[in-house]
């Protein structure tokens, strides 16, 4: 039926699509058909589990699970307990930021200009763009894919950076080539400050449609109301581009999302299981258990083995045995079930590529040759997704350019970058920084000193990896402690090289 549907909606969207003779209610009809054609109501019900699931909010789900496993599930669900190993995994295996990462403008044409430069530092710190990527690799790690959206914020006249994940987006495919998209359909609540004002309809609805293809932005409600937009009431794209970029870590094959998490979901929920009934058996263990032997239960009674209620052993036609009222110690394998829950753990450990010692509390501090030998795997996870988050990045520059040259002219008078755009040929080159492990301090120390005295390492690159600062930051860092020591020593490093080494009190003599 899906597919019927989707050759169905793709015939229709060539007249639809931009088509101005058609109603409001078809263009709408045609887009929601396309989405449930689409068939991803399931897909989009597990991104949003891992979403709950990464942020903490899985008690209910494990609820749930007590409730279809179990008929006694009410003694269980009284002491529910989870340990969060989806955040603990994710947080492991996101590290293609950990380290930073190099960005700086260049143009085959000509020279980058200063104000250029200067624009791009603005947007980098005002978007929060270092924050922005780190989150975005761990959503990717969790999810598989995640999209970046650049809107212009009116409220400040700033450029703004707006995370959108699989659940809340629609996507509708390239006819010839399903990875790819064409068009985006999403959703936002109407309160929200960066939605572009829509008159009256703003205060009086919870949700907007937002739809965007190359050529198109419409806003509507799910009832076929279109939506006028001030300033554009044609509904154009003033960009000329999907304001979107995706991010990913490998390549997708059958679609436009890589997908991944079923794995991680089930390992999940199996802890917790095995979590709440480890806290049933300890209970168990605590307390002796009465038996009733003997009674004759009402047929609506249940027999229940629990601390706090009698299990009852009813008498048999022949039993003559008087009633009687034992208590019994339960001997529950509760160190099994331990080392069963921590055997599931380091199992899905391995397969994300994470060494066993980020799950253990005791052992010695690794080198930094140890460490490297212990995450390789995860280190050659990360080499493989650079390139991708790279691409994405660098497209989403180009996007962002769009955005802002469009908004650029209607700053208000007195702005600093009113009028200010980047030029077509400018482009942003992003080198993510290689993985450091820690080193002793010798091992460090010799290992920068061989790098500076073969001239194939500067000061600046060394407070760009271990600062964390920018190669602008870094830079202008390095020439204030020039200029303090040429201030102050007579030039950089003399009053080391013209006085002898201080000594230490013990090392004097005392008769001088």
């Amino acid at each position: 039926m899906a597919n019927i549907l989707e050759n169905m909606v793709l015939n229709i969207s060539n007249h639809i699509v931009g088509n101005k003779n058609y109603t409001a209610e078809q263009w709408v009809q045609w887009l929601l058909m396309k989405v449930r054609a689409e068939n991803n109501i399931k897909f989009k019900e597990r991104i949003r589990k891992l979403i709950d699931y990464y942020e903490g909010r899985q008690l209910e789900y494990l609820e749930d699970i007590l409730k279809k496993q179990f008929v006694d599930y009410e003694h269980l669900k009284l002491q529910p307990r989870f340990v969060n190993i989806t955040k603990q995994i994710i947080d492991t295996v996101a590290v293609t930021y950990k380290w930073g990462a190099q960005r700086e403008l260049y143009n085959n044409k000509k020279k980058v200009s200063d104000k250029e430069n200067a624009l791009w530092q603005y947007i980098y710190e005002s978007t929060k763009w270092e924050r922005y990527m780190r989150v975005v690799d761990k959503y990717v790690k969790l999810l598989g894919t995640t999209f970046l959206r650049p809107y212009f914020n009116t409220d400040d006249n700033k450029l703004a950076l707006d995370l959108v994940t699989p659940d809340e987006i629609d996507i509708i495919q390239h006819p010839q080539d399903p990875t790819k998209y064409i068009a985006v359909l999403y959703a936002r609540i109407a309160t929200d400050t960066y939605l572009i004002r829509v008159g009256e309809y703003k205060t009086n609805l919870q949700y907007i449609y937002h739809y965007w293809d190359a050529e198109n932005y419409r806003q509507f409600l799910v009832d076929g109301t279109i939506l006028r937009i001030e300033g554009n009431e044609e509904g154009i794209n003033p960009y000329g581009v999907l304001p979107f970029v995706r991010f990913m870590d490998t390549m997708p094959l059958q679609g436009v999302f890589v997908d991944r998490g079923e794995d991680l979901l089930n390992a999940q929920e199996n802890i917790n299981v095995k979590l709440t009934q480890l806290n049933y058996l300890i209970k168990m263990q605590s307390f002796s258990i009465p038996i009733l032997i003997g009674y004759n239960p009402t047929s609506d009674e249940e027999i229940v083995l629990h601390p706090g209620r009698p299990y009852v052993l009813p008498p048999t036609a022949k039993d003559e045995t008087q009633p009687d009222l034992q208590f019994r110690t339960p001997s529950p394998q509760i160190n099994t079930l331990m080392e069963q829950i921590e055997k599931e753990i380091t199992a899905i450990a391995r397969v994300y590529g994470i060494s066993e010692s980020e799950f253990r509390l005791t052992g010695s501090p690794s080198s930094g040759f140890a460490l490297k030998m212990e995450n390789l795997k995860l280190i050659e996870q990360r080499e493989n997704a650079l390139p991708y988050y790279e691409d994405a990045e660098e497209e989403l520059f180009e996007v962002v350019k769009k955005v802002w040259n469009y908004h650029s002219d209607y700053l208000p008078s007195g702005h600093e970058f009113k009028g200010v755009k980047f030029d077509d040929n400018t482009k942003l080159k992003v080198t993510i920084n290689p993985p450091i492990f820690p080193e002793s301090p010798d091992e460090e120390r010799s290992r920068w000193d061989w790098l500076f005295a073969n001239k194939m390492a500067t000061p600046v690159e060394y407070y760009m990896r271990y600062k964390g600062m920018t190669e602008e930051e870094a830079q202008k860092y390095w020439e204030k402690i020039k200029k303090w020591w040429d201030e102050n020593e007579g030039g950089f490093g003399t009053k080391y090289k013209k006085e002898p080494p201080l000594k230490f009190p013990e090392e004097e003599n005392p008769e001088e």
